[in-house]
């Protein structure tokens, strides 16, 4: 929020944590994943272990950030990219499958957006959204 009014106002908010808020508020999701699975978390760089596609794609120009929450916008980002038989894919139907198949997915969704022109890969007047709802932004790494 204090970003926010920052942005809004130019003011700004005061803002109080602690170093342990801070601390479990960086672990999630891996320790629910933890508690629920016993397995110990592994690395996922950009990638978010629980949501697929949830990652960093390059393009011809820039890198973009696609992330889909849910299995009906998964279904919109597929006929998006034109290949709507994605979404009804066994492989990649349902979100437990497409984490499954991660690299699969991945490998299929850089074929169709890397010849792209960065945001305009995925532009739609929804402001950096896709027309299926899909996260869709300019990713910069320094």
């Amino acid at each position: 929020m204090a970003l926010s009014e920052r942005q809004r106002s130019g003011l700004g908010q005061f803002l109080e944590t602690t170093l342990y808020e801070t601390g479990l508020a960086i672990m999630h999701p891996h320790t629910a994943n933890y508690f629920m699975h016993g397995k110990p978390p592994g690395l996922t760089g950009n990638e978010h272990p629980n949501l697929v596609p949830y990652a960093i794609f390059p393009t011809k120009t820039d890198n973009i950030f696609i992330g889909v929450g849910n299995d009906g916008t998964f279904r919109k980002l597929a006929t998006e990219i034109g290949k709507p038989e994605l979404g009804t894919d066994p492989r990649f139907a349902r979100n437990k499958d497409r984490i499954a198949n991660r690299d699969a997915l991945r490998a299929e969704t850089c074929r169709r957006v890397q010849p792209a022109r960065g945001r305009t890969a995925l532009q739609s007047p929804a402001g950096g959204r896709t027309a299926g709802g899909a996260r869709c932004r300019r990713s910069i790494r320094r």
